[in-house]
């Protein structure tokens, strides 16, 4: 509710009650008399300042990786709510902080001097393209029609998620294996000898 404070001299100002209608909701006019009981009207301009910013909202979000290069594109929309401006009038920026220490990370901390990416202009999406495996912090400013903001930070994980396919070796016991072996010049000869097979299965 606003209240307007003002003087009021019974002498001057005829009526003090009248209010903005729904006609003319931006002005209030005042009678005023003068000493020679004539009339005049002002108009008085009332400026509504809002000095609440706006709630973000963001979730720590975890992204699978399936593919052979371990990269992958991820497209996260941001919302946020305003109790002036609708939600579609929020402009968004961010920034990232890019394989953050277990710190800034566990702690959504804001570190400046290791922000790697974002700031620089206005979106409505978080986009994060090509990205590697890792474990990352967003931070997250939104600001209303009036300038006022808010920011909202989370946890960003990209995960190798495909299945390993492991390799076992396995060794067959050693056997007795019988050659023959002939000079070009000579008589063949018989030779023993012992042999290990390696087995190399996938699992």
């Amino acid at each position: 509710m606003i209240q307007i404070k003002h003087r009021h001299y019974p002498d001057v100002i005829v009526n003090d009650s009248l209010r903005a209608n729904s006609t003319n909701r931006s002005c209030v006019y005042r009678n005023i008399k003068d000493n020679n009981d004539g009339y005049m009207t002002y108009i008085q301009i009332i400026k509504v300042i809002d000095e609440i910013p706006p709630v973000v909202t963001t979730q720590d979000t975890t992204v699978c990786v399936y593919s052979d290069n371990c990269l992958v594109s991820v497209v996260i929309p941001l919302s946020g709510t305003d109790n002036c401006a609708a939600a579609s009038d929020i402009r968004f920026r961010y920034f990232i902080d890019l394989n953050a220490t277990d710190a800034v990370y566990n702690g959504r901390l804001f570190d400046p001097t290791s922000i790697d990416q974002g700031g620089t202009q206005y979106v409505k999406d978080f986009v994060f393209l090509l990205g590697a495996p890792g474990r990352h912090v967003v931070h997250v400013v939104g600001i209303d029609n009036c300038g006022n903001a808010d920011t909202s930070s989370f946890r960003f994980e990209i995960k190798d998620c495909k299945n390993q396919l492991p390799i076992a070796t396995m060794a067959s016991p050693r056997s007795s294996c019988r050659a023959m072996a002939r000079s070009r010049s000579g008589p063949r000869t018989s030779i023993s000898t012992a042999v290990t097979i390696v087995h190399r299965l996938r699992i």
